[in-house]
């Protein structure tokens, strides 16, 4: 996190500033100006929060099941209602990536990889209510404000076992009372937060700067943003060589359709 990490506020400044709303002399928005901005931030953060390439990191945290269930949800402690596995930062997992069971009555603890099903697959499973030492594979539900997690075999007898999880990091909404906090983000990430907030604002304070030039300095700060999770194309020739959908063809400088 850079030393002067931003605050919602500063972004929201920042926002306006490109807009030409707010001058070089004027240090902060008006309340009003402020709560628009916030709102259109928190709009923004959800919507960043869908595409991985925003996520600079991934998050890993254990959970102790603590009782025997057929389900458990995760989210943040502070929603309605408590969710059984609390994430210690962002917001609910969008997806899970990665699981592991940890043994946590060996020394040292042993890790078993826990496979990761999709919806159709647990489906198929004819008791899913079925009790075991321990689960073999967890389908993952999304809901909001809380994700629900189901392990099968579910009703684990050894609850003292942990679910280890990592997933893509989700940049939390930020309510009025936090502007002043500071906002975890790696470098670049304040100015395309700010700009691409000031392209959103663009249609509240319209006619006040060059949009095609915001637009342009907007791409080009998300490209940068993006870059580190931006993966390599794939090499084409037109003589056949890695030929594909999504290919680039080095040959003639172009996308293969």
């Amino acid at each position: 996190m850079p030393a002067d990490a931003p605050t919602a506020v500063s972004i929201i400044t920042s926002a306006l500033r490109k807009l030409s709303v707010l001058g070089a002399a004027e240090s902060a928005p008006n309340a009003e100006d402020t709560q628009l901005g916030l709102d259109e931030l928190n709009e923004l953060i959800e919507q960043s929060n869908l595409r991985k390439r925003n996520a600079f990191f991934q998050r890993s945290q254990a959970f102790t099941f603590g009782t025997s269930k057929q389900s458990y949800t995760i989210g943040v402690s502070t929603n309605t209602p408590v969710p059984d596995f609390s994430v210690a930062g962002g917001e609910r997992p969008a997806r899970l990536e990665f699981a592991q069971l940890v043994l946590t009555n060996s020394t040292p603890n042993v890790f078993l990889p826990v496979s990761i099903i999709h919806v159709e697959q647990y489906q198929q499973i004819t008791v899913p209510a079925l009790s075991s030492q321990f689960p073999l594979s967890i389908y993952y539900r999304p809901d909001w404000p809380n994700g629900t997690i189901f392990p099968y075999p579910a009703f684990s007898t050894s609850t003292s076992y942990q679910l280890n999880l990592t997933w893509w990091n989700q940049l939390a909404t930020i309510a009025i009372s936090e502007i002043t906090n500071n906002i975890i983000i790696p470098f670049g990430g304040r100015r395309w937060l700010a700009l691409t907030l000031a392209r959103n604002l663009y249609l509240s304070f319209p006619k006040k700067t060059d949009f095609e030039e915001l637009k342009a300095q907007q791409r080009e700060a998300e490209a940068d943003f993006q870059a580190p999770n931006t993966p390599p194309p794939r090499i084409a020739t037109s003589d056949g060589v890695g030929s594909g959908s999504g290919a680039f063809d080095w040959r003639s400088r172009s996308w293969q359709g």
